[in-house]
């Protein structure tokens, strides 16, 4: 499982991206490869103001221009030409569209 602090570095990457509109290739680990831009930064998906417990989980949502490779499974939900990325989607790597690493998931 990845660690809360790796997956904040990760938003923050793709964060970058969408502040300076970026085209990204993201690979997940289930083969599925795309080509997108980022249609939102990132945002806390739901707000319990009154639940001390409660601990806010981000993320971002990206539309898919291309695929380049299909995935071999159906782990990665595919809606509206879509993607969810979050803590139940975090993509292995993301690219820039020149080939540089933008990030990469550390490998245990």
């Amino acid at each position: 499982m990845m660690s809360n602090d790796e997956y904040m570095q990760m938003l923050y990457k793709f964060n970058y991206a969408y502040d300076k509109n970026l085209e990204l290739i993201i690979h997940w680990k289930n083969g599925l490869k795309i080509r997108c831009i980022s249609i939102t930064g990132v945002c806390e998906t739901d707000i319990e103001p009154d639940d001390v417990d409660y601990a806010g989980d981000y993320d971002a949502y990206v539309e898919i221009i291309e695929f380049l490779e299909k995935g071999n499974d159906d782990s990665i939900v595919i809606f509206n030409d879509s993607i969810e990325i979050s803590m139940t989607s975090v993509p292995e790597e993301i690219v820039l569209k020149d080939g540089t690493v933008l990030w990469a998931r550390k490998k245990v």
